[in-house]
């Protein structure tokens, strides 16, 4: 793709900015006009979102003023006129910038920044302890100056660190001291993931991975060979885990394939996010296929699992990750509208590979940051279950819009407005459509207080004749959701099963509609002593 040049001028700034696309990367130059320069490289892993990301930078430059000059090449610097009198010295060009550092030794819990334009050589450090945040500056080569800032949790004094990288990095700050990648290998990892059993796939990996001077190759091999060596995955997985309760690893061809982290007892905050980004960064951590999270055990009542979510994003792309389960209920804490999950939007690209989502949680009792999907891109995804009693509208439309071609069993629990559900029947209508689960076959739309409308709905949807299991269990739904039902009959009758437990029909309604829909599941109901007073299964 032919390059597009923009410029931009007010007052004393004078700065231009180019963009191309090359495959699946975008690459940007951008500096002061009439200089070499910076340039960036950002590989999104396909084309599309390649292209999609080439027009939100286009769209980003122009909203701040930017102009498009020449079509493609970049348009030289203006000149001045040349003075007769005078002979012009030859102008020198400038140098390009140094590339990023990566051998920098950087201080341990840091993230270092450097910038080199012109005559300005400057660093910038970051890093978070707790709820206190640590900056650090100056001109490269300094000890430079130190700020130091308190928050009132860890959970803001990370996202206030986040906003910061993104603003240092869009100045042209580039991230240095980086941590050498895992070494990877995408056509043998694809085979492996496709068949993660077969043996054949693995050898030639771990002979990849010990060419490539990865020591952890030969612990594979070993396990291949029959003889696992049980004394450096033991050693090792202690040194992982860091004598953190409530641990178990698994093991299966020389790394871990089950990781269930679920502390039990209170720990300091952010220890259980260190642990779990410390495995999932070693050689043996980052080809996990399942991965098991509790909820973080601390004395503060912000209870929140994003920074578990940082770490897989973060120590991504894993694989061969197949399921990771977020919902399993904490003894500490037993209130899920508590529980934060927060932003998931980087999952799609660090589990490339995830067949089953099982996630548990609302916006959190702070009212924190709502669940956010982004735009999913999930192609092996087979499952996704998410228990809540306060559901962000975010989570049905989000995944309405999205295509997944492998879906067959998708639930969502609602929960009630009082505790942060903002979803609705008209959140659902992009999976009521269709067009993105083509292999549906389970659906639930449970734990909600709508009755009629979303049996209405569900009733009218392109979606329903693919389904063989539709559960509305957990719910409000009494005598006119019964007759709602009644009255749309035929539309339920070719199911395996309609799940309706868990509600409040009345022992008449059960028999009546058992006459016409013999698939009714009603198992246990709630007690309807209070018809004014009706609630989810699943609220605070």
């Amino acid at each position: 793709m032919s390059k597009r040049y923009f410029e931009f001028s007010e007052g004393t700034s004078n700065k231009f900015w180019e963009v191309w696309m090359d495959g699946s990367q975008v690459l940007t130059r951008y500096g002061k006009i009439g200089a070499t320069g910076q340039t960036t490289v950002k590989d999104e892993g396909s084309v599309a979102g390649a292209q999609k990301l080439y027009d939100k930078l286009i769209r980003e430059k122009t909203g701040k003023g930017y102009q498009e000059k020449s079509n493609g090449a970049a348009a030289p610097p203006p000149q001045k006129e040349a003075d007769p009198k005078k002979e012009a010295a030859p102008k020198e060009e400038a140098a390009p910038p140094p590339p990023p550092r990566q051998d920098v030794v950087v201080e341990p819990g840091f993230r270092r920044f450097e910038f080199s334009e012109g005559s300005s050589n400057k660093f910038w450090e970051v890093k978070v302890e707790g709820e206190q945040q640590i900056v650090r500056y100056g001109k490269i080569g300094t000890a430079g100056q130190t700020k130091e800032k308190d928050f009132d949790s860890a959970g803001e004094a990370k996202a206030d660190t986040k906003k910061l990288i993104a603003e240092k990095t869009g100045k042209g700050y580039v991230e240095v001291g980086v941590k050498p990648a895992a070494p990877s290998n995408p056509q043998l990892e694809a085979a492996i993931a496709a068949k993660p059993d077969d043996a054949s796939n693995w050898r030639v990996f771990a002979d990849w991975l010990i060419e490539h001077g990865e020591p952890w190759g030969e612990v594979i091999s070993a396990a291949l060979q029959g003889k696992p060596d049980k004394a450096r995955q033991d050693a090792t997985a202690k040194e992982l885990l860091g004598g953190i309760d409530g641990s178990t690893i698994e093991w299966a061809n020389g790394v871990i394939a089950h990781l269930d982290l679920q502390p039990g007892e209170v720990e300091e905050e952010g220890q259980m996010e260190e642990t779990l980004a410390r495995i999932l960064e070693h050689p043996a951590g980052h080809f996990i296929r399942k991965l098991t999270l509790g909820l973080p055990p601390h004395e503060d009542t912000e209870w929140h699992m994003e920074g578990l979510a940082e770490a897989i994003v973060e120590a991504g792309p894993l694989p061969f990750l197949e399921l990771l389960d977020m919902s399993p209920d904490a003894e500490h804490m037993d209130q899920p509208s508590w529980r934060r999950v927060g932003d998931l939007s980087g999952l799609w690209k660090a589990a490339p590979h995830l067949k089953e989502l099982l996630l548990q949680g609302a916006q959190g009792s702070d009212d924190g940051e709502a669940i956010d999907f982004g735009d999913v891109e999930a192609p092996f995804l087979e499952k996704l279950s998410f228990t809540s009693g306060g559901l962000n509208k975010n989570a049905p439309t989000q995944l309405g819009a999205a295509k997944l071609p492998k879906m067959k069993h998708l639930e969502l629990m609602f929960g009630t407005e009082d505790y942060g559900c903002s979803s609705s029947v008209a959140s659902l209508k992009g999976i009521l459509d269709g067009a993105g689960l083509p292999a549906i076959e389970r659906l639930g739309l449970m734990n909600s207080e709508w009755e009629e409308d979303l049996i209405k709905a569900v009733a009218g949807s392109k979606l329903l004749p693919r389904l063989k299991v539709l559960d509305f269990s957990m719910g409000v739904m009494n005598g006119k959701a019964a007759d709602t039902l009644a009255a749309h009959a035929e539309k339920f009758k070719h199911l395996k099963e309609l799940i309706l437990t868990d509600n409040y029909f009345s022992e008449a309604d059960q028999t009546r509609l058992k006459k016409l829909l013999p698939n009714a599941v009603f198992g246990e109901q709630k007690d309807d002593d209070d018809p004014e007073y009706r609630y989810t299964t699943i609220a605070e």
